[in-house]
This record gives structure tokens, C-alpha cells and sequence, in this order.
């Protein structure tokens, strides 16, 4: 077997393991900036796929500047048990259901819940049924504090992926042909 034909298989081999997974899981990257002062929280979520473009997110980071809120530091994500449904925080403080939708990457009305390390939980969520494209983030350590802002959320599809490693698998192999084409001439 020839090399070009080892990298061959090999990008076949990746691709096809790809596309077996298909959209049933995906890394989100996000981020939410103050729209008063450009503060921000910033994270990712591990996101699976509940078909028709809706993710569950299972779990989490955030990480808050200070002084976008009155705590900062890093957080987990508090995982939704009963998703889709909307649920009580721990604390009693916040309604939440971890839900995330697609393509226009969205995060609903429940939004996101994490916990800091002290114990300061972060909620992130929509306004859109009164304001659409208004995001607010909640903590409630140790009185409700509010921010308005925006959110930009990415979720990078499998196939994305896939199509990325094969155009270097390809460019690689055309490259090692166009050096063994220039030292025979």
C-alpha cells in the first residue's frame, strides 16, 4: 500500500467515524458581554443532540470577570435531570432547562445554570418573549444582581469536522505529489 494511499484511508477512516456520530453531540463555545461596560463570562458546553436542531446542554464551564457581577471566578453546569422541561434551581432562586437550540444558535427562556465555587449560582437566559435577542445574566449571591447583554454561542457540526480533516488529509497529499513531481524533473 502507498502512502497516498495510507492517507487515503486513513481520512476515510476518520470521516466515516464522523458521520456515524452525526449531530448527536457537539462542543459549544459562548460568550456573554455586559452591554453597559463589555464585561464578560465566557465558557463551553458539552451539548447532545435531541433532534430538530434542540441540544441538551449535560454539562459545562463558565467563567465570570469581576466586575461584570458582584462574584467572579469559575462554575460548573448545573445538568438539567428533566429536560426539556423547565426545573428549580437548588437554591430555589431560578428556573432553568439547560436547553439550547439550532441552527440560529439559541439559549431559551430557562436558560443556563451554573454554580461558582462558593456557591453563587449564575443564570444565563433569554428575554425573548419580551425582548427578543436580550439576554440577562442572574447571580443570586448575596442579593439578585442582574446584567443586560448579548450572547454569541457556536456549536461546530461533526461533519464540519470531518470536511475540515479531509481538506488538509487532501492538501497534505497533494503536496507530497507535487514534491515527488519537482525531485523527478
Amino acid at each position: 500500500m502507498t502512502i497516498r494511499q495510507t492517507l487515503l484511508a486513513s481520512v476515510f477512516a476518520v470521516v466515516t467515524a464522523l458521520a456515524a456520530t452525526g449531530a448527536s453531540a457537539a462542543t459549544a463555545v459562548f460568550t456573554f458581554t455586559d452591554s453597559s461596560n463589555g464585561d464578560t463570562a465566557t465558557g463551553t458546553l458539552a451539548l447532545t443532540s435531541e433532534g430538530g436542531g434542540a441540544y441538551d446542554a449535560t454539562s459545562g464551564s463558565v467563567t465570570v470577570s469581576d466586575p461584570l457581577l458582584t462574584e467572579s471566578g469559575t462554575g460548573t453546569l448545573i445538568s438539567n435531570p428533566g429536560y426539556p422541561t423547565e426545573i428549580v434551581s437548588p437554591d430555589g432562586q431560578f428556573i432553568y432547562d439547560d436547553a439550547v437550540s439550532a441552527p440560529s444558535p439559541f439559549v431559551s427562556n430557562g436558560g443556563l445554570l451554573f454554580t461558582l465555587a462558593d456557591g453563587t449560582e449564575i443564570n444565563i437566559f433569554s428575554n425573548a418573549p419580551f425582548t427578543p435577542g436580550s439576554w440577562q445574566l442572574f447571580e443570586d449571591n448575596p442579593s439578585y444582581t442582574s446584567v443586560n447583554g448579548t450572547l454569541t454561542l457556536s456549536i461546530p457540526e461533526p461533519a464540519t469536522w470531518a470536511l475540515m480533516l479531509a481538506g488538509v488529509g487532501g492538501i497534505g497529499a497533494a503536496m507530497r505529489s507535487r514534491r515527488k513531481l519537482a525531485l523527478a524533473v
